[in-house]
């Protein structure tokens, strides 16, 4: 895939840990990564987001961050994937409600938490689908060693992520056809 090479007077380098991650996505098409600090998850987040769009296996990205980590998160992935335009939409409020409708193929959408709030589903099927497939990752075969309070409190902690029970929702997910999610700092969903 492609990035940037050199960042201001310094050499990038993809170190290995970096590849087995990128590997691990391509061979099973989801990953969560459970680095430690400073072990450069945004970094592989963002090169398996540029390895999917260059592999044309998605066309509209859509990067979700926490609200305080937002402009750092936007300014890494322009300078590490300068070839692609992201849209930085941040809170989803305003203007950002209109723009985020006329969302073009090969661009990078990335957008704060708080922009959740504004986001729902129109058809139900689509969501509940998509519930689905995230349960399954942040279960990662824990389930069963769960007491149903826990796992009925965290499906609705999902429910709510992905905006299933938006009723005055602005922004529909199915409807601006964000075709590959990426979540950083998962976990805040979890717990």
């Amino acid at each position: 895939f492609r990035f940037v090479k050199k960042v201001g007077s310094d050499l990038m380098d993809i170190r290995p840990e970096k590849r087995r991650a990128i590997s691990f996505n391509m061979l099973t098409g989801s990953s969560c990564l459970a680095y430690g600090v400073g072990m450069g998850k945004t970094f592989c987040s963002i090169f398996t987001l540029g390895q999917n769009l260059d592999l044309g296996l998605c066309k509209r990205p859509v990067v979700i961050v926490p609200n305080s980590v937002y402009p750092q998160f936007l300014q890494e992935i322009k300078t590490l994937l300068p070839q692609y335009k992201v849209n930085g939409l941040f809170i989803l409020r305003g203007i950002y409600t209109e723009e985020v409708k006329d969302i073009k193929d090969n661009t990078i959408t990335i957008i704060a938490y708080s922009g959740l709030d504004t986001m729902g589903f129109k058809s139900q099927e689509v969501g509940l689908d998509l519930f689905q497939r995230v349960k399954e990752i942040v279960d990662q075969g824990e389930v069963e060693q769960q007491s149903e309070k826990k796992i009925a409190k965290q499906n609705e902690k999902i429910v709510e992520f992905l905006g299933l029970a938006q009723s005055g929702a602005d922004v529909f997910f199915d409807e601006v056809g964000f075709d590959y999610l990426c979540v950083d700092e998962a976990h805040n969903f979890k717990n």
